[in-house]
């Protein structure tokens, strides 16, 4: 729980804009049960945008996420019957 709280609290620092902070408090090994837990996917994921911000932050350039919406392509006879 203690894990949990602590990747928790590295990722509301990171939303917070605190991405030195934040790359601080979330680098910590995880003990062999954890590992098959979401713990470490949420951290690979935090520090993933800590260090994206950061970097942009450094060019002076805001980083570049573009979200692609995946829609089915679906045929208009599909509906009619």
């Amino acid at each position: 729980m203690v894990l949990q709280i602590r990747a928790l609290k590295s990722e509301i620092l990171m939303r917070q804009g605190f991405y030195e902070e934040s790359l601080a408090l979330d680098t910590f090994q995880l003990p062999s049960p954890f590992s098959q837990t979401d713990i470490p996917v949420w951290q690979q994921l935090t520090q993933t945008s800590d260090f994206t911000y950061l970097s942009a932050s450094r060019t002076h350039s805001p980083p570049s996420i573009t979200h692609t919406l995946w829609l089915p392509q679906v045929s208009r006879n599909c509906w009619e019957k």
